[in-house]
C-alpha cells in the first residue's frame, strides 16, 4: 500500500495485526486518513476494543501508536448510512 486508505468516520475495515483479522469501525479519521481511531470487539496487543493508528509515510504502512507495530488494513463491506 503506497498511500493510506481513503477512510472516514463510520467506515468499516479489517484489521490484520497480532496474528488476527478483526472487523473494526473507524470512529475518528483525520481528513487525509493518516490518523485513525479504530473500534472493535477483541483484544489486539493489549488494546481492548480500541486502537489509535498512524500512517508512517517513510514506510508506507499504518502502525499502532504505542507499540509502533505494523497494522494492515483492508476496506470492509460498508453498511448503509
Amino acid at each position: 500500500m503506497l498511500e493510506p486508505l481513503a477512510l472516514q468516520s463510520g467506515d468499516y475495515v479489517w484489521i490484520i495485526a497480532d496474528g488476527k483479522r478483526i472487523k473494526a469501525l473507524v470512529g475518528l479519521a483525520s481528513p487525509n486518513s493518516y490518523s485513525l481511531m479504530l473500534y472493535f470487539d477483541a483484544m489486539v496487543w493489549g488494546y481492548l476494543g480500541a486502537m489509535p493508528i498512524l500512517w508512517v509515510e517513510a514506510e508506507h504502512k499504518y502502525h499502532d501508536l504505542v507499540r509502533r507495530e505494523e497494522v494492515q488494513l483492508e476496506k470492509a463491506e460498508q453498511r448503509q448510512r
